[in-house]
């Protein structure tokens, strides 16, 4: 009897789990669904904030953003074009549709217009670059000399006669700094050899290299000559050590060496602030800036300015004015910001396509947008249509299965587990109609789904239909 009642208690049991289980939608009830077979399955869908098939994915906005940044930017403006192309390229790849092959084939037909583009503008852009270089040599020419006559006149007289004696004293007692140190020099390798004719030899024959310095610390040697410590920052200065102390003793070679070292580095600042330095190898002189130069140069200009005063000095306020208008005349054929700070053209300056737009240069060279055709499909609704439909439909097939309902035509189901109380139950019924069931603020499902239950609406259209409806409406918002 125990036994029986065991098993009686059980049954109860299963049944009364299995009810609690069990849902219904009552379709009979819906009048819309007239026009509908239900000979097949059905699919509901669980929304929660997190899965929701009616909002437009990321990747979705992303492909729109991108196609409208490119649309809209200007292709040659814009440096960053091709990579902003092939940006677009893989995010159409990445959805892995078919309708969007037509999409890609246009954006790799627009790499390669723009490609094109960019090789008949470089073309045309060095034969300008030729007639430009021509006009900017006459006019700096003529500009260095007006400034030339400017900085001249802007002194009188006696600034150049009194930097003259002033830059002659300087120069005659570095003279007898330079030589007096000569002189020390050879009287310490004098005093270590006891030999004049040899210290003198060694003296005579002190040759300096320079190099400009490529690393934070000089290499100790160049070939044969070895570095020594200098003030100069950029440069490594050598000497030939090894060839002067080639002839000295065993004994005094150490001690020669470096004396050679301590006084070629006093010897070489005395030099460079003389006469600054002639490199023979590269034909370059360093230390431009030396006492010689100096004194040359202020000569030179007060020689020039005599010159240019021999009857009545030029007005300065004039040949000032004479620079400003040479420059607007220069301006007017070379628009200063279609070059670069080097003054070569740049192709993507604003200033090189206004020339190209505001005139029939684009015509000339055969020159398009290289989006036409991609612009083209994607203001073309069918295009468009197709594509979406596609998406569309393969967000519904990657829907999390844990959120998908398999409902039988006679409206049953399994009621799901649904991890919050927030949701909405969503029934694609067919193409033209959809339930959809807002259940109350506990989150429970009744038994039976019907059209006179509460929080009960429905649509005329199947939840492929308005997925993609959502996704044109994002789409051309964006165009």
């Amino acid at each position: 009897m125990n036994k029986f009642r065991y098993f009686f208690i059980i049954s109860i049991i299963a049944i009364t789990s299995a009810c609690d289980v069990e849902r219904k939608i009552d379709f009979e009830s819906f009048s819309i669904l007239h026009n509908e077979n239900l000979s097949h399955d059905i699919h509901g869908f669980i929304i929660t904030e997190s899965s929701n098939p009616l909002k437009v994915p990321s990747s979705f906005n992303n492909i729109n953003q991108l196609s409208n940044t490119l649309i809209h930017s200007n292709w040659l403006s814009s440096k960053d074009y091709l990579s902003n192309i092939n940006e677009l390229v893989y995010a159409f790849e990445e959805t892995q549709l078919q309708e969007s092959q037509v999409f890609i084939n246009a954006l790799k037909q627009a790499q390669k217009n723009y490609t094109q583009n960019i090789l008949r503008i470089n073309a045309y852009a060095q034969t300008l670059q030729y007639s430009y270089d021509k006009t900017l040599a006459r006019y700096t020419i003529e500009a260095n000399d007006y400034r030339k006559k400017i900085t001249l006149l802007e002194q009188p007289n006696d600034y150049y006669l009194e930097n003259i004696t002033r830059v002659e004293n300087e120069l005659e007692l570095q003279r007898e700094k330079y030589f007096k140190s000569k002189k020390l020099f050879i009287d310490r390798l004098n005093v270590v050899l006891n030999d004049p004719t040899t210290a003198f030899n060694i003296n005579d024959n002190l040759n300096f290299k320079i190099r400009q310095k490529t690393k934070p610390q000089c290499e100790k040697f160049w070939g044969d000559y070895e570095s020594i410590k200098t003030k100069n920052s950029n440069n490594c200065v050598y000497i030939n050590i090894d060839y002067l102390i080639s002839n000295v003793s065993i004994n005094n070679k150490n001690a020669v060496h470096q004396i050679i070292k301590n006084n070629a580095v006093n010897l070489w600042n005395e030099l460079t602030l003389l006469n600054g330095f002639y490199d023979t190898k590269t034909n370059k002189t360093h230390f431009k800036n030396n006492l010689r130069s100096q004194l040359a140069n202020l000569k030179n200009d007060y020689l020039q300015r005599k010159q240019l005063c021999a009857h009545t000095c030029p007005s300065v306020p004039m040949l000032k004015q004479q620079l400003v208008s040479l420059k607007e005349e220069k301006n007017k054929i070379i628009e200063p910001s279609i070059l670069d700070k080097n003054n070569k053209i740049d192709i993507h300056s604003r200033a090189f396509n206004r020339m190209l737009t505001h005139s029939l240069l684009s015509h000339d060279l055969e020159i398009t947008n290289p989006l036409n055709a991609f612009i083209a499909l994607y203001d073309n609704p069918k295009v468009v249509d197709t594509f979406t439909s596609e998406y569309a439909h393969k967000i519904i097939i990657n829907y999390p299965k844990e959120f998908t309902i398999s409902i039988d035509r006679r409206g049953n189901f399994i009621k799901p587990k649904i991890p919050t109380k927030h949701y909405s139950l969503y029934v694609d019924v067919g193409s033209t109609c959809s339930i959809i069931y807002q259940p109350n603020h506990q989150g429970l499902l009744p038994k039976v789904i019907s059209a006179d239950s509460l929080n009960v609406k429905t649509k005329n259209c199947g939840l492929a239909e308005l997925i993609k409806h959502n996704l044109e409406q994002q789409w051309f918002h964006y165009a």
